[in-house]
């Protein structure tokens, strides 16, 4: 099964943050309290604990990108967990075209 990481609200005025460094990479195991992440909002540096153990299976945004609370962050899954926990793969044709995308 896989769990979806979203930006924290770190702070009550908070509306975004800037991830700043993955403590954990892709493919390692992360036990429940144990820093996932480093975050900075405009008042401090604050690192993020996993709510759950698991895998990072995926993170979902870069190092110094700029994140709206409450976006996905990251994937966490169990170590059986490969195929499901994935990302969907688009075809070849529909990456970076929006194709995917409705148009109502």
């Amino acid at each position: 099964m896989a769990t979806v990481i979203n930006m924290p609200k770190l702070g009550f005025d908070m509306a975004e943050g800037t991830l700043i460094r993955w403590v954990k990479a892709q493919g390692e195991t992360v036990q429940k309290g144990e820093v996932l992440a480093e975050i900075e909002t405009d008042k401090a540096t604050v690192e993020v604990e996993s709510q759950e153990s698991g895998v990072v299976r995926r993170h979902l945004v870069a190092e110094n990108s700029v994140v709206p609370v409450g976006s996905p962050i990251a994937i966490l899954g169990t170590a059986a967990c490969r195929r499901a926990c994935a990302p969907p793969r688009w075809p070849a044709a529909w990456r970076g075209s929006g194709a995917w995308i409705s148009r109502a």
